[in-house]
């Protein structure tokens, strides 16, 4: 089985497998009969009302039967293809219904393109595959699924607002190409990502991923739109959009049409070339300021204030930056340093937010904030934990995934913030030596609708008792045997050519690079002052990497960092 999975979440499944119609459906004449079963049933429904809950609904996609009222309702629909003289039925199609970024109820359409199948009652995203031929849709008529109607499966035989549950496909396009190096080498070995411009974000973002594969890649299942295409390479190569672009809002767009192939794509590579800069400054002020023009200047937007001489609100504070794209500027609990003073005067922001108590940032400081133009509010919480979870609920309503790390250090926090930002979650902290999640943190989950956990921190950080008491449909921990390697495991998903780098063993100076390496999806790694960690250089250069940027002076990291010594 080929497996295509695309950064937003959906997956493209083509051949046999799981995802295919079960063999047990193969009699056209079952599917018939069990068609015809549950049409009859609809009809007794349209004239008596919901089924009552001892009814038993035969799923005549997928070949199963579930007992109406158990939580599952029969749906129907019909699945067709666009052609030049019309639409005809699809055969054999899978209609899965999505929670978040997961299916939970699949059915199959029979040889006439229609299907019955039970789904769990509530909201959710519907995408229709097909083995061949056919692009994969959401409801809808969208590519990808933060852009396609949402349906509500009611209590009762129904769709809220839809009599019947359908889909038109078009004939699915392709695309591909070839990558060489500019010495002509053709071990290139990587990714490709095709990036459709969602209708309702606005943002170009991940449809579909295919392998680079020495040096070939191609896409055999996109449905018409405009694309944009970027690469990223595990080694040698600077990751690039085509063609030869550094982001994706400077690439150019490739239309596909219904069928439509689209082939040589190619691009000549450049060969990856290590820089090394540094931000450092005076104190952790000045380093949080000069991070800050990442953003622009008089952007008008939030700007986040914490005190500088602790870490754990502006763990917090980093992470929610980050999501929000906020920058993070530090203040001491009684005063507004110069650079700090600068750097909001060249924001002129619209909002300031202090992350903390008056015991973080005092009353006194509030005020003088107010001098700069912006409404002044505070987010603070009874200790450090509360204050997470209040900032969570500020940087985002709903998640579908929820990142947690000890309060209890900075490191772990540290790492997860960027990434926890750049994937549209918000950062709890937790007490890690707790056996068990406290209810606080049980009901921000449930609050912000998150079904998944990320941990960040090895047992030794995190004590496995709190992921496991807080019931999560799926549970991801990012734990190392040490800081360093955890930093590493976090960092894996990244492709940015960008890395950052931060003192392990203190925190002053990377406080403000959460919300600053999200603007160009760059993670932040730990090193130690003296040295890279081997196993960090090596990542480094797999992922093709070619900008190193070390947060803080030559007190928080020496000479040796920025000349790349490992140990």
């Amino acid at each position: 089985m080929k497996v295509q999975i695309g950064l937003s979440g959906g997956a493209e499944h083509h051949g046999s497998g799981a995802g295919s119609r079960p063999s047990g459906l193969r009699c056209s004449t079952a599917r018939i009969r069990l068609t015809a079963i549950v049409l009859a049933v609809a009809a007794v429904v349209s004239v008596l009302g919901p089924l009552p809950a001892s009814a038993v609904v035969v799923d005549a996609g997928s070949g199963s039967s579930r007992a109406a009222g158990e939580g599952w309702m029969p749906v129907s629909g019909t699945v067709r293809g666009r052609t030049t003289s019309g639409t005809v039925p699809i055969p054999g199609a899978t209609i899965s219904f999505y929670d978040g970024a997961y299916p939970v109820d699949s059915g199959w359409s029979g040889a006439d393109g229609a299907f019955t199948m039970s789904a769990h009652r509530g909201q959710h995203h519907v995408k229709v595959e097909v083995p061949t031929r056919w692009a994969s849709q959401w409801y809808g008529g969208a590519v990808l699924q933060e852009d396609s109607t949402m349906v509500t499966v009611l209590d009762g035989y129904g769709l809220e607002g839809l009599k019947s549950l359908d889909f038109v496909l078009e004939p699915r396009g392709s695309l591909s190409g070839s990558l060489v190096g500019e010495r002509g080498n053709t071990n290139v070995s990587g990714t490709a990502t095709a990036f459709v411009k969602s209708a309702s974000t606005g943002k170009w973002t991940a449809a579909a991923t295919a392998r680079i594969e020495k040096p070939h890649y191609s896409f055999d299942n996109l449905a018409p739109a405009s694309y944009r295409i970027g690469y990223t390479f595990y080694a040698k190569f600077s990751n690039e959009f085509w063609p030869k672009a550094r982001t994706v809002g400077t690439a150019r767009t490739i239309t596909i049409d219904p069928g439509e192939a689209v082939e040589d794509v190619d691009s000549v590579l450049t060969q990856t070339h290590l820089t090394v800069s540094r931000i450092g400054g005076r104190d952790r002020f000045e380093v949080a300021a000069k991070l800050s023009h990442y953003f622009p200047a008089t952007a008008g937007g939030a700007v986040l204030i914490a005190n500088g001489l602790g870490y754990a609100d502006a763990l917090a504070a980093g992470a929610a930056g980050a999501l929000r794209s906020a920058p993070l500027l530090l203040v001491t609990p009684t005063g507004i340093p110069q650079s700090t003073r600068t750097e909001l005067k060249r924001l002129a922001p619209s909002r300031i937010i202090i992350i903390g108590g008056t015991a973080s940032v005092s009353a006194g400081v509030e005020a003088e904030l107010q001098g700069y133009g912006g409404y002044v509010s505070r987010l603070s919480g009874a200790d450090r934990y509360g204050t997470s979870r209040d900032v969570a609920r500020w940087a985002t309503r709903s998640t579908h995934r929820l990142y947690l790390a000890t309060g209890l250090g900075f490191a772990d926090a540290l790492s997860a913030g960027p990434i926890a930002g750049l994937l549209g979650s918000p950062l709890v902290l937790v007490n890690g030596a707790s056996t068990t999640a406290d209810p606080a943190t049980r009901q921000v989950m449930k609050d912000l609708g998150a079904a998944h956990l990320s941990v960040v921190g090895g047992a030794g950080a995190m004590n496995p008792g709190i992921a496991h008491s807080l019931h999560a449909s799926t549970t991801t921990v990012y734990g190392g045997a040490d800081r360093y390697e955890t930093s590493r495991l976090v960092n894996g998903i990244l492709g940015a050519d960008t890395a950052f780098l931060a003192v392990g063993d203190n925190f002053p100076d990377a406080l403000s690079a959460g919300p600053a390496s999200n603007q160009i999806s760059a993670g932040i790694y730990l090193v130690h002052h003296e040295c890279i960690p081997q196993a960090t250089m090596d990542m480094i250069d797999d992922k093709g990497i070619t900008n190193i940027v070390l947060l803080g002076g030559e007190a928080a990291l020496s000479s040796r960092v920025a000349e790349l010594a490992r140990c």
